[in-house]
């Protein structure tokens, strides 16, 4: 039985006959294209009322408990995840990056910025000379 060296080929099939002779079926891949195309949706900008907006920047917003509850759920570390309330509580640092303006409490910051010399948000790269400045919370 002589054995006949078959041409490689990227996807191949070995058929026995009943015979017992060796033959290959090259095929090609048949590749299932979607019927649609997905479309993908913008949205509209959220936009509140001109009197909303001048309300805040005017700083006449009544509710001070409703305002201070907000930015301190607002106002979180993201890499310990400690909010405002928790960071007061433990007497904890808050800081704030100079170049990109994001808050992290001052032993998460001080860790990362052994390892890496950017914001661990953003990945800007922190200048030498005071790359955050300190928050003082009351």
């Amino acid at each position: 039985m002589s054995t006949k060296k078959t041409e490689e080929v990227p996807i191949r099939l070995r058929l026995r006959s009943a015979t017992a002779t060796n033959r290959t079926v090259t095929t090609t891949p048949t590749f299932i294209k979607p019927k649609s195309t997905p479309v993908k949706h913008k949205s509209a900008p959220v936009k509140r009322p001109r009197k909303t907006v001048s309300l805040i920047k005017e700083g006449s917003v009544q509710d001070a408990t409703t305002q201070t509850e907000c930015i301190s759920s607002a106002i979180r570390c993201p890499i310990c995840l400690l909010d405002l309330d928790e960071l007061l509580s433990e007497k904890v640092n808050l800081v704030n990056v100079n170049v990109c303006k994001h808050f992290l409490c001052g032993p998460c910051l001080t860790a990362w910025l052994a390892k890496q010399k950017t914001c661990p948000l953003c990945r800007k790269a922190l200048p030498e000379k005071e790359p955050f400045s300190q928050l003082r919370l009351t």
